[in-house]
């Protein structure tokens, strides 16, 4: 074995790996604009 190369199943646990890592910042990124807009709201309402 080369050793460089990887198992069939260490290669699928890092694909796997990396689709998550990206939901991930997809969904931080999701939350950020939301807490953003809920922060706007909130503020409006102090305001009163």
């Amino acid at each position: 074995m080369d050793d460089h190369s990887v198992s069939p199943e260490v290669a699928g646990i890092l694909k796997r790996y990396l689709q998550i890592q990206e939901q991930m910042r997809v969904l931080n990124d999701e939350k950020a604009g939301l807490q953003e807009r809920l922060a706007a709201h909130l503020a409006d309402y102090s305001g009163l």
